[in-house]
């Protein structure tokens, strides 16, 4: 497909022509067809690329179910699009890591992004040519949660997102429309390539252990320093109980002295009551030194 042709399906002559005609049965007259699309006044590069999609549409059936109706396709990105139930359990697999955001590297015209947004993965899709791009763009333009950006995956930071899904472009576009898709067998020339691939997964891979990593340092750290403050509030509390016990000592001490010097005041009263008393004395006599006793 060509970009022209991408605009003109987009133009409301070109929606309201594909909605008319619908998927193209493959029993249908296509040239009585074309010849009754063209006397109505369309132009025929724009009946000619509606029927190229009603054809597709029509085969993508088979992959997508309902959903083909509403999509927009080229022969190559359908050639090379997962089925829709395959990509589910792909965005399966995401959703169950507990993975919530992806970047699908290298696109095509979106299945693998539709199944991952429609399970609510935030998702970031990336295409090199610019046609599928775009194609991409109008099939995920229901979903909220998913954005396409045209670019070359091999330039970008991948770091900065939770999860990576590749599925390598293995055909070459070719012909004067670019509607032919050779087929590629050698690894290096997929695209991305797959040594690219495999680096990438790589580096995910020891970034997420980075990550756990560090926050088991950050754990340690945090309970180290937990474990520290504990301990200085275990000496503080010791050397409070310290200083407390040889308070109470000393208070103890001061009370056994005192009521050492108590029992021998009374003593000492006792014996002077007594004299008293001997030496002629009257109970009222002796009465102020009992009550000097308390």
């Amino acid at each position: 497909m060509e970009r022209q042709d991408f605009v003109a399906l987009l133009s409301p002559e070109g929606q309201a022509l594909l909605v008319k005609i619908g998927p193209l049965d493959a029993k249908a007259d296509v040239l009585k067809l074309v010849s009754s699309l063209r006397s109505e006044g369309h132009d025929p590069a724009l009946v000619a690329a509606v029927l190229t999609q009603a054809k597709l549409r029509r085969r993508a059936a088979a992959k997508f179910g309902p959903f083909a109706d509403r999509m927009i396709f080229t022969e190559p990105g359908l050639e090379q699009a997962s089925r829709l139930s395959v990509a589910a359990l792909h965005a399966n697999r995401f959703r169950q890591a507990g993975i919530h955001q992806v970047a699908d590297l290298g696109c095509g015209i979106g299945a693998e992004s539709m199944a991952m947004a429609s399970l609510d993965i935030d998702v970031k899709a990336f295409e090199i040519d610019e046609v599928t791009a775009a194609v991409a763009t109008y099939n995920l333009a229901p979903f909220e949660n998913a954005f396409v950006e045209q670019a070359d995956v091999t330039t970008l930071d991948l770091t900065k997102f939770g999860g990576l899904f590749f599925d390598p472009a293995r055909r070459e576009l070719g012909g004067p429309a670019r509607e032919r898709a050779t087929r590629k067998f050698d690894p290096a020339a997929y695209s991305p390539t797959f040594d690219f691939v495999v680096e990438a997964a790589r580096k995910k891979a020891a970034d997420a252990q980075a990550k756990k990593l560090a926050a088991a340092n950050q754990s340690l750290r945090t309970l180290t320093a937990r474990a520290n403050a504990a301990t200085a509030l275990y000496r503080k509390a010791q050397a409070e109980l310290a200083v407390a016990t040889a308070a109470a000592n000393i208070a103890a001490k001061h009370a056994a002295e005192t009521a050492a010097a108590v029992a021998e005041a009374h003593k000492t009263i006792g014996r002077l009551a007594a004299n008293a008393y001997i030496m002629g004395g009257s109970l009222t006599d002796v009465q102020p030194l009992l009550s000097a006793n308390g």
